[in-house]
Protein backbone atom coordinates (compact mmCIF):
# COMPACT_ATOMS: atom_id res chain seq x y z
CA UNK A 1 0.00 0.00 0.00
CA UNK A 2 1.29 3.29 -0.48
CA UNK A 3 2.41 5.69 2.17
CA UNK A 4 -0.57 8.60 2.91
CA UNK A 5 1.04 11.69 4.11
CA UNK A 6 1.10 13.08 7.39
CA UNK A 7 0.78 16.83 8.49
CA UNK A 8 3.20 17.23 5.38
CA UNK A 9 2.91 18.55 1.61
CA UNK A 10 3.72 16.16 -0.44
CA UNK A 11 3.11 15.61 -4.51
CA UNK A 12 0.34 13.43 -5.31
CA UNK A 13 2.74 12.25 -8.74
CA UNK A 14 5.52 12.68 -9.42
CA UNK A 15 6.66 11.66 -13.41
CA UNK A 16 9.96 11.22 -14.06
CA UNK A 17 11.09 11.74 -18.22
CA UNK A 18 14.46 10.20 -19.30
CA UNK A 19 16.47 11.01 -22.33
CA UNK A 20 17.93 9.55 -25.47
CA UNK A 21 20.02 6.48 -25.90
CA UNK A 22 19.51 4.97 -22.12
CA UNK A 23 17.48 2.51 -19.79
CA UNK A 24 17.00 5.47 -17.71
CA UNK A 25 18.00 3.32 -14.14
CA UNK A 26 17.96 6.72 -12.45
CA UNK A 27 14.18 6.72 -12.96
CA UNK A 28 14.01 3.15 -10.92
CA UNK A 29 16.40 5.21 -8.19
CA UNK A 30 14.20 8.45 -8.00
CA UNK A 31 10.87 5.79 -7.45
CA UNK A 32 12.80 4.34 -4.67
CA UNK A 33 14.44 7.24 -3.07
CA UNK A 34 10.94 9.12 -3.14
CA UNK A 35 9.01 6.11 -2.33
CA UNK A 36 11.24 6.65 0.97
CA UNK A 37 9.31 9.07 1.85
CA UNK A 38 5.80 8.87 0.97
CA UNK A 39 5.95 10.12 -2.40
CA UNK A 40 4.75 7.80 -5.51
CA UNK A 41 6.33 8.24 -8.44
CA UNK A 42 5.87 6.83 -11.89
CA UNK A 43 8.25 7.10 -15.44
CA UNK A 44 7.40 7.98 -18.86
CA UNK A 45 10.41 5.29 -20.18
CA UNK A 46 9.94 5.28 -23.95
CA UNK A 47 12.86 3.10 -24.94
CA UNK A 48 16.47 3.35 -25.95
CA UNK A 49 15.60 6.47 -28.56
CA UNK A 50 18.02 6.77 -30.88
CA UNK A 51 19.83 9.46 -32.56
CA UNK A 52 18.55 7.82 -36.20
CA UNK A 53 15.42 8.89 -34.70
CA UNK A 54 16.41 12.37 -32.58
CA UNK A 55 18.00 14.15 -35.73
CA UNK A 56 14.72 14.24 -37.20
CA UNK A 57 12.40 17.15 -35.88
CA UNK A 58 8.69 14.81 -37.05
CA UNK A 59 10.04 12.01 -34.89
CA UNK A 60 11.11 14.36 -31.74
CA UNK A 61 7.66 16.26 -32.22
CA UNK A 62 5.91 12.20 -32.34
CA UNK A 63 7.09 11.78 -28.64
CA UNK A 64 5.70 15.14 -27.34
CA UNK A 65 2.27 14.34 -28.47
CA UNK A 66 2.73 10.65 -26.91
CA UNK A 67 4.21 12.36 -23.65
CA UNK A 68 0.54 14.07 -23.83
CA UNK A 69 -1.19 10.91 -24.21
CA UNK A 70 0.80 9.13 -21.02
CA UNK A 71 0.39 12.01 -19.02
CA UNK A 72 -3.65 12.44 -19.71
CA UNK A 73 -3.86 8.58 -18.92
CA UNK A 74 -1.48 8.74 -15.45
CA UNK A 75 -3.60 11.59 -13.80
CA UNK A 76 -6.48 9.99 -14.81
CA UNK A 77 -5.55 6.85 -12.51
CA UNK A 78 -4.65 8.74 -9.59
CA UNK A 79 -7.71 9.54 -7.54
CA UNK A 80 -6.14 12.57 -5.74
CA UNK A 81 -5.13 14.76 -8.64
CA UNK A 82 -6.96 17.44 -9.23
CA UNK A 83 -5.61 20.02 -11.80
CA UNK A 84 -8.02 23.26 -10.16
CA UNK A 85 -6.04 22.46 -7.02
CA UNK A 86 -2.57 23.40 -7.42
CA UNK A 87 -1.41 21.05 -3.74
CA UNK A 88 -3.06 18.56 -5.69
CA UNK A 89 -1.14 18.42 -9.07
CA UNK A 90 1.61 16.08 -10.22
CA UNK A 91 5.18 17.22 -10.44
CA UNK A 92 7.66 16.05 -13.19
CA UNK A 93 11.06 15.60 -13.13
CA UNK A 94 12.67 15.64 -17.17
CA UNK A 95 16.92 15.19 -18.25
CA UNK A 96 18.11 15.73 -21.09
CA UNK A 97 15.48 15.10 -24.26
CA UNK A 98 13.08 14.31 -21.72
CA UNK A 99 13.20 18.24 -20.83
CA UNK A 100 12.66 18.82 -25.13
CA UNK A 101 9.39 16.35 -24.61
CA UNK A 102 7.92 18.23 -21.09
CA UNK A 103 8.53 21.86 -22.32
CA UNK A 104 7.35 21.23 -25.58
CA UNK A 105 4.10 19.42 -24.36
CA UNK A 106 3.32 21.90 -22.24
CA UNK A 107 3.35 24.71 -24.69
CA UNK A 108 1.24 22.76 -27.30
CA UNK A 109 -1.05 21.51 -24.99
CA UNK A 110 -2.33 24.32 -22.25
CA UNK A 111 -4.31 21.43 -20.17
CA UNK A 112 -0.85 20.27 -18.70
CA UNK A 113 -0.43 21.37 -15.45
CA UNK A 114 2.20 20.64 -12.93
CA UNK A 115 2.79 21.87 -9.58
CA UNK A 116 6.90 21.61 -9.82
CA UNK A 117 8.98 21.17 -12.51
CA UNK A 118 12.57 20.41 -12.63
CA UNK A 119 15.21 20.36 -15.63
CA UNK A 120 18.47 18.76 -15.28
CA UNK A 121 21.00 18.82 -18.47
CA UNK A 122 18.29 20.62 -20.43
CA UNK A 123 18.37 20.55 -24.21
CA UNK A 124 16.10 23.51 -24.39
CA UNK A 125 16.88 27.16 -25.99
CA UNK A 126 18.02 29.40 -22.96
CA UNK A 127 14.93 31.61 -24.41
CA UNK A 128 12.32 29.35 -24.17
CA UNK A 129 9.28 30.65 -23.56
CA UNK A 130 8.86 29.60 -19.55
CA UNK A 131 7.02 32.68 -19.61
CA UNK A 132 3.63 31.33 -21.45
CA UNK A 133 3.87 28.32 -18.84
CA UNK A 134 3.35 30.74 -15.75
CA UNK A 135 1.12 33.10 -17.01
CA UNK A 136 -1.38 30.12 -18.28
CA UNK A 137 -1.07 29.01 -14.95
CA UNK A 138 0.49 25.38 -16.09
CA UNK A 139 2.94 25.27 -13.50
CA UNK A 140 3.44 26.75 -9.84
CA UNK A 141 7.41 26.66 -9.77
CA UNK A 142 10.51 25.69 -11.88
CA UNK A 143 13.90 24.18 -11.37
CA UNK A 144 16.66 24.28 -13.87
CA UNK A 145 19.88 22.66 -12.82
CA UNK A 146 22.53 22.81 -15.17
CA UNK A 147 26.14 21.71 -15.13
CA UNK A 148 29.51 23.75 -16.69
CA UNK A 149 31.06 20.77 -17.87
CA UNK A 150 27.29 19.64 -20.13
CA UNK A 151 29.40 19.33 -23.63
CA UNK A 152 26.04 17.50 -24.87
CA UNK A 153 23.88 20.05 -23.36
CA UNK A 154 25.94 22.59 -24.82
CA UNK A 155 26.32 21.07 -28.84
CA UNK A 156 22.98 19.44 -29.22
CA UNK A 157 21.35 23.27 -30.41
CA UNK A 158 23.36 23.32 -33.49
CA UNK A 159 22.44 20.34 -35.32
CA UNK A 160 18.61 19.48 -33.45
CA UNK A 161 15.79 21.97 -34.14
CA UNK A 162 13.95 23.55 -31.55
CA UNK A 163 16.87 22.33 -28.61
CA UNK A 164 19.74 24.63 -26.71
CA UNK A 165 22.41 24.79 -24.23
CA UNK A 166 19.78 25.84 -21.64
CA UNK A 167 21.45 22.63 -19.99
CA UNK A 168 24.76 24.33 -19.62
CA UNK A 169 24.39 27.83 -19.28
CA UNK A 170 20.66 28.15 -18.03
CA UNK A 171 17.68 30.03 -19.06
CA UNK A 172 17.26 33.94 -19.63
CA UNK A 173 14.52 34.23 -18.47
CA UNK A 174 13.93 35.51 -14.68
CA UNK A 175 11.54 35.12 -12.33
CA UNK A 176 10.90 34.73 -8.27
CA UNK A 177 9.39 31.49 -9.71
CA UNK A 178 12.02 30.24 -11.10
CA UNK A 179 15.24 28.27 -9.53
CA UNK A 180 17.99 27.97 -11.17
CA UNK A 181 21.39 26.32 -9.77
CA UNK A 182 24.44 25.80 -12.03
CA UNK A 183 26.80 22.85 -11.12
CA UNK A 184 30.76 23.72 -11.72
CA UNK A 185 31.72 19.91 -12.26
CA UNK A 186 28.53 18.26 -13.54
CA UNK A 187 28.61 16.66 -17.02
CA UNK A 188 25.32 15.49 -18.21
CA UNK A 189 24.34 13.13 -16.53
CA UNK A 190 26.01 13.22 -12.90
CA UNK A 191 22.58 14.59 -11.45
CA UNK A 192 21.64 11.37 -10.61
CA UNK A 193 24.63 10.12 -8.55
CA UNK A 194 25.49 10.02 -4.61
CA UNK A 195 22.34 12.39 -2.49
CA UNK A 196 21.16 14.82 -5.36
CA UNK A 197 17.69 14.03 -5.48
CA UNK A 198 17.26 13.91 -1.42
CA UNK A 199 19.94 17.48 -1.08
CA UNK A 200 18.11 19.02 -4.09
CA UNK A 201 15.00 17.52 -5.66
CA UNK A 202 13.34 16.38 -2.56
CA UNK A 203 13.06 19.93 -0.88
CA UNK A 204 11.65 21.17 -4.03
CA UNK A 205 9.22 18.55 -3.89
CA UNK A 206 8.33 19.58 -0.85
CA UNK A 207 7.71 23.35 -0.84
CA UNK A 208 4.15 24.40 -0.11
CA UNK A 209 2.13 25.31 -3.55
CA UNK A 210 1.68 28.66 -4.27
CA UNK A 211 -1.48 29.93 -2.55
CA UNK A 212 -2.43 33.21 -4.49
CA UNK A 213 -3.56 33.30 -8.02
CA UNK A 214 -5.04 36.75 -10.03
CA UNK A 215 -8.45 37.34 -11.69
CA UNK A 216 -9.05 40.29 -14.05
CA UNK A 217 -11.95 42.35 -13.36
CA UNK A 218 -13.77 41.42 -16.25
CA UNK A 219 -14.32 37.98 -15.12
CA UNK A 220 -16.05 38.79 -11.95
CA UNK A 221 -19.61 38.98 -11.09
CA UNK A 222 -21.32 42.08 -10.18
CA UNK A 223 -22.30 40.04 -6.57
CA UNK A 224 -18.21 39.15 -5.93
CA UNK A 225 -16.66 42.67 -7.45
CA UNK A 226 -17.91 45.21 -4.94
CA UNK A 227 -16.35 43.60 -1.69
CA UNK A 228 -13.34 42.42 -3.52
CA UNK A 229 -12.98 46.30 -4.32
CA UNK A 230 -13.84 47.37 -1.27
CA UNK A 231 -11.06 44.85 0.61
CA UNK A 232 -8.50 46.56 -2.00
CA UNK A 233 -9.28 50.03 -0.67
CA UNK A 234 -8.88 48.98 2.85
CA UNK A 235 -5.31 47.53 1.73
CA UNK A 236 -4.80 50.77 0.18
CA UNK A 237 -5.26 52.60 3.70
CA UNK A 238 -2.99 49.95 5.41
CA UNK A 239 -0.12 51.17 3.07
CA UNK A 240 -0.39 53.66 2.27
CA UNK A 241 -1.75 55.95 5.24
CA UNK A 242 2.14 57.11 6.34
CA UNK A 243 2.90 58.19 2.73
CA UNK A 244 2.89 61.74 2.30
CA UNK A 245 -0.77 63.57 0.79
CA UNK A 246 -2.16 59.97 0.63
CA UNK A 247 -5.18 61.37 1.80
CA UNK A 248 -5.09 63.23 -0.31
CA UNK A 249 -5.63 61.27 -3.53
CA UNK A 250 -7.71 58.23 -1.54
CA UNK A 251 -10.23 56.57 -3.19
CA UNK A 252 -13.06 56.06 -2.17
CA UNK A 253 -15.61 53.07 -2.96
CA UNK A 254 -18.38 55.28 -4.99
CA UNK A 255 -15.38 56.85 -7.69
CA UNK A 256 -13.69 53.05 -7.96
CA UNK A 257 -17.43 51.80 -8.76
CA UNK A 258 -18.53 54.14 -10.97
CA UNK A 259 -15.06 53.70 -12.88
CA UNK A 260 -15.77 50.17 -12.51
CA UNK A 261 -18.89 50.51 -14.18
CA UNK A 262 -17.61 51.86 -17.59
CA UNK A 263 -14.25 49.49 -17.51
CA UNK A 264 -14.36 46.52 -15.25
CA UNK A 265 -10.88 45.28 -16.48
CA UNK A 266 -8.82 48.24 -14.90
CA UNK A 267 -8.64 46.14 -12.17
CA UNK A 268 -6.82 42.58 -12.04
CA UNK A 269 -7.15 41.72 -8.49
CA UNK A 270 -4.63 39.30 -6.18
CA UNK A 271 -6.48 36.59 -4.46
CA UNK A 272 -6.58 33.81 -2.25
CA UNK A 273 -7.09 31.15 -3.92
CA UNK A 274 -9.05 28.88 -0.91
CA UNK A 275 -11.17 31.82 0.13
CA UNK A 276 -11.05 34.35 -2.54
CA UNK A 277 -10.07 37.06 -0.47
CA UNK A 278 -8.73 39.93 -2.66
CA UNK A 279 -4.82 40.23 -1.12
CA UNK A 280 -3.59 42.70 -3.64
CA UNK A 281 -4.48 44.64 -7.25
CA UNK A 282 -3.36 46.65 -9.54
CA UNK A 283 -5.47 49.40 -10.77
CA UNK A 284 -4.61 50.17 -15.00
CA UNK A 285 -7.09 52.14 -16.47
CA UNK A 286 -7.10 52.95 -20.44
CA UNK A 287 -7.49 57.27 -20.50
CA UNK A 288 -8.58 59.28 -23.58
CA UNK A 289 -5.79 61.36 -25.01
CA UNK A 290 -6.27 64.67 -22.94
CA UNK A 291 -6.27 62.84 -19.80
CA UNK A 292 -2.79 61.19 -20.99
CA UNK A 293 -1.19 64.41 -21.89
CA UNK A 294 -2.21 66.46 -18.61
CA UNK A 295 -0.43 63.01 -16.69
CA UNK A 296 2.26 63.39 -18.68
CA UNK A 297 2.60 67.03 -17.66
CA UNK A 298 2.12 67.44 -14.03
CA UNK A 299 0.28 64.74 -12.99
CA UNK A 300 -3.62 64.09 -11.95
CA UNK A 301 -5.23 63.57 -8.55
CA UNK A 302 -6.82 60.16 -8.89
CA UNK A 303 -10.22 61.85 -7.22
CA UNK A 304 -10.47 63.76 -10.45
CA UNK A 305 -10.44 60.79 -12.66
CA UNK A 306 -13.97 61.19 -14.35
CA UNK A 307 -15.75 58.33 -15.47
CA UNK A 308 -15.64 59.80 -19.12
CA UNK A 309 -11.91 60.31 -18.81
CA UNK A 310 -11.70 56.17 -19.01
CA UNK A 311 -11.21 54.73 -22.62
CA UNK A 312 -12.92 51.40 -22.40
CA UNK A 313 -9.99 48.64 -24.01
CA UNK A 314 -12.77 47.71 -26.52
CA UNK A 315 -13.84 51.29 -27.87
CA UNK A 316 -10.54 52.03 -30.13
CA UNK A 317 -7.81 50.10 -31.61
CA UNK A 318 -4.91 52.12 -29.95
CA UNK A 319 -4.94 53.04 -26.17
CA UNK A 320 -3.06 54.71 -23.83
CA UNK A 321 -2.54 52.97 -19.92
CA UNK A 322 -2.60 54.89 -16.42
CA UNK A 323 -0.94 52.83 -14.12
CA UNK A 324 -3.38 54.33 -11.01
CA UNK A 325 -2.10 51.63 -8.27
CA UNK A 326 -0.62 48.64 -7.67
CA UNK A 327 -0.46 47.04 -3.55
CA UNK A 328 -0.15 43.67 -2.11
CA UNK A 329 -1.44 43.67 1.73
CA UNK A 330 0.80 43.75 4.96
CA UNK A 331 0.90 39.89 5.42
CA UNK A 332 1.45 39.09 1.96
CA UNK A 333 4.22 41.56 1.86
CA UNK A 334 5.73 40.12 4.42
CA UNK A 335 6.96 37.02 1.42
CA UNK A 336 8.52 39.87 -0.05
CA UNK A 337 11.96 40.00 -1.20
CA UNK A 338 12.17 42.86 -3.53
CA UNK A 339 10.42 43.71 -6.42
CA UNK A 340 10.37 40.34 -8.34
CA UNK A 341 9.14 38.51 -5.18
CA UNK A 342 5.53 36.29 -5.95
CA UNK A 343 2.73 38.98 -4.92
CA UNK A 344 4.46 41.64 -7.45
CA UNK A 345 5.58 39.20 -10.05
CA UNK A 346 1.80 37.87 -10.35
CA UNK A 347 -0.34 40.92 -10.24
CA UNK A 348 2.80 42.88 -13.01
CA UNK A 349 2.55 39.85 -15.42
CA UNK A 350 -0.95 39.19 -14.91
CA UNK A 351 -1.47 42.87 -16.34
CA UNK A 352 0.82 42.14 -19.06
CA UNK A 353 -1.95 38.71 -19.88
CA UNK A 354 -4.15 41.20 -19.50
CA UNK A 355 -2.69 43.19 -22.50
CA UNK A 356 -2.12 40.14 -24.55
CA UNK A 357 -5.96 39.17 -24.99
CA UNK A 358 -6.67 42.49 -25.69
CA UNK A 359 -4.15 41.90 -27.98
CA UNK A 360 -4.74 38.71 -29.64
CA UNK A 361 -8.67 38.36 -29.74
CA UNK A 362 -9.97 42.20 -30.11
CA UNK A 363 -6.89 43.65 -32.16
CA UNK A 364 -6.45 46.41 -29.11
CA UNK A 365 -2.61 47.62 -28.66
CA UNK A 366 -1.39 49.83 -25.82
CA UNK A 367 0.74 52.99 -27.25
CA UNK A 368 1.97 54.03 -23.88
CA UNK A 369 1.95 53.61 -20.04
CA UNK A 370 2.20 56.10 -17.22
CA UNK A 371 2.65 56.25 -14.07
CA UNK A 372 3.07 57.89 -10.81
CA UNK A 373 5.58 57.00 -8.60
CA UNK A 374 5.27 57.80 -4.58
CA UNK A 375 7.35 55.23 -3.09
CA UNK A 376 10.48 53.98 -3.33
CA UNK A 377 9.31 51.00 -4.42
CA UNK A 378 6.92 51.95 -7.09
CA UNK A 379 9.51 53.82 -8.99
CA UNK A 380 12.22 50.45 -8.52
CA UNK A 381 8.90 49.01 -10.31
CA UNK A 382 8.77 51.59 -13.41
CA UNK A 383 12.49 51.54 -13.79
CA UNK A 384 12.22 47.71 -14.12
CA UNK A 385 9.57 47.74 -16.51
CA UNK A 386 12.17 50.42 -18.92
CA UNK A 387 9.92 53.38 -17.70
CA UNK A 388 11.51 56.61 -17.61
CA UNK A 389 10.93 59.59 -15.73
CA UNK A 390 9.15 62.52 -17.35
CA UNK A 391 8.33 65.02 -14.88
CA UNK A 392 6.41 65.73 -11.36
CA UNK A 393 3.04 65.90 -10.05
CA UNK A 394 1.56 68.59 -7.95
CA UNK A 395 3.04 66.85 -4.74
CA UNK A 396 6.57 66.26 -6.31
CA UNK A 397 6.50 62.65 -7.16
CA UNK A 398 7.91 61.66 -10.20
CA UNK A 399 5.80 60.91 -13.41
CA UNK A 400 7.29 57.88 -15.14
CA UNK A 401 6.54 56.62 -18.88
CA UNK A 402 6.87 54.20 -21.76
CA UNK A 403 6.47 53.76 -24.82
CA UNK A 404 5.15 50.17 -26.21
CA UNK A 405 6.26 51.44 -30.19
CA UNK A 406 9.83 52.02 -29.23
CA UNK A 407 12.20 48.70 -28.34
CA UNK A 408 12.37 48.65 -24.28
CA UNK A 409 15.91 48.72 -22.96
CA UNK A 410 17.49 46.98 -20.10
CA UNK A 411 16.05 43.61 -18.47
CA UNK A 412 12.43 44.21 -18.87
CA UNK A 413 11.17 41.63 -21.08
CA UNK A 414 13.48 38.66 -19.15
CA UNK A 415 11.47 39.45 -16.11
CA UNK A 416 8.64 40.53 -16.97
CA UNK A 417 6.20 37.28 -18.21
CA UNK A 418 4.72 37.55 -21.71
CA UNK A 419 6.26 40.83 -22.50
CA UNK A 420 8.81 39.97 -25.33
CA UNK A 421 5.36 38.17 -26.91
CA UNK A 422 3.46 41.02 -26.46
CA UNK A 423 5.98 43.25 -28.16
CA UNK A 424 5.85 40.76 -30.89
CA UNK A 425 1.97 40.65 -31.43
CA UNK A 426 1.80 44.56 -31.72
CA UNK A 427 4.89 44.63 -34.38
CA UNK A 428 2.62 41.65 -36.23
CA UNK A 429 -0.42 43.95 -36.24
CA UNK A 430 1.38 47.20 -37.49
CA UNK A 431 1.79 44.95 -40.93
CA UNK A 432 -2.26 43.75 -40.88
CA UNK A 433 -4.41 45.40 -42.83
Amino acid sequence: MRPRQVNQYKPPLVIGVHGIRTDAQWQRLLAENLGRHGIFCTSHNFGRYGLHRFLFERSNEAMIDEFYEFYSDAISKEPDINLDTPSKRPSVIAHSFGTYIVGGAMLKYPDIKFDKVIFCGSILPRDFDLSSLLMRDQVGRLRNEYGSKDIWAGMVGRFIANSGDSGRYGFTFQSKLLDQERFSHYTHSDFFRGDHTERYWLPFLLRPPLTLTTVHGRTISDDEFQPILRRCLKIDQDRFRDVPHFEDVRIDSILAGRWADIEPDIYTFLLDRATRKAVGYINAMPVDDATLQRIKKDGINPNEIQPYYIQPFEVQPTCNIYLVSIATDKEVSKQLRGLTAEPFELLVNAFVDKLLYYAINKHVRVNEIVAAAWTGEGRRLCEMVSMKPISHDQFGYPIYQVNLRQPLAGTAARVVHGLKRLLEVYAKMEHEP
